[in-house]
C-alpha cells in the first residue's frame, strides 16, 4: 500500500534502533491493509488484528506510563 513502510524498513529501523541501545519493538500485521483500525473503512478494517493491535498498545501505556 502507498505511504506505508516495506518489512523489510521496519525490520532495518529496529535493528538500527536496537543497535544503538534503544527498547524498541514493531508488530508487522501480515494480510492487513493501511487503516486496518479504521472501523469507518469495512474495506479494510480486521477486528482481530484491531484488537491484537489495540491490546499491545495498552499494554504498553501500562509498562511504561
Amino acid at each position: 500500500d502507498r505511504g506505508t513502510a516495506a518489512p523489510e524498513a521496519v525490520k532495518e529501523l529496529e535493528a538500527t534502533l536496537r543497535a544503538k541501545g534503544k527498547d524498541a519493538t514493531f508488530h508487522v500485521y501480515p494480510g492487513t491493509q493501511h487503516a486496518f483500525f479504521n472501523d469507518t473503512r469495512p474495506e479494510v478494517y480486521d477486528a482481530e488484528v484491531s484488537k491484537l493491535a489495540w491490546d499491545r498498545t495498552l499494554a504498553l501505556f501500562r509498562a511504561n506510563l
